[in-house]
């Protein structure tokens, strides 16, 4: 069975006819939801300055947390996105739309410290983001070296 996945997921996809639970994180299947707007059109939509939002639903057959959060980042990329743009999509615009800019989104003084820190910047690519060395939620570290995970 696969660990990153809720057990009641698990049984919502098998009631929908998901099979490929045993295989391998990258032989999942990703949804297609996700494909629904052709890349030329997000390229679009990035273009005209509208605000976009990073955001896989895990209730979906196939979209795994975290895992799928990546692949969404990395559509984003192929759709000509600049990594700044597709972070800031993943983090303030994401805070700014669910109404907690003033505790999430950016790192400033009295906001909540939930930190993800890299072995390589994810600016200059967007694939950086799978570099994880250190997860931090509420200032403690929670995995990573020197964590109790």
């Amino acid at each position: 069975m696969c660990r990153w996945v809720p057990p009641d997921n698990i049984v919502r996809w098998r009631s929908a006819g998901v099979s490929a639970l045993n295989k391998t994180i990258d032989k999942v299947p990703f949804a297609p939801a996700h494909l629904a707007l052709p890349r030329s059109n997000l390229a679009k939509v990035a273009a005209a300055w509208t605000p976009l939002l990073i955001g896989t639903d895990v209730a979906l057959p196939g979209i795994l947390p975290g895992i799928s959060t990546q692949m969404e980042l990395a559509l984003y990329a192929e759709a000509g996105l600049s990594p700044k743009n597709i972070l800031r999509a993943a983090t303030a615009n994401a805070a700014k739309f669910a109404g907690m800019a003033w505790e999430f989104g950016t790192i400033e003084t009295g906001k909540s410290a939930d930190l993800i820190l890299l072995d390589a910047d994810p600016t200059v690519d967007i694939a950086n983001t799978r570099m994880i060395r250190q997860v931090i939620r509420a200032g403690v570290l929670v995995a990573g070296p020197e964590s109790k995970e």
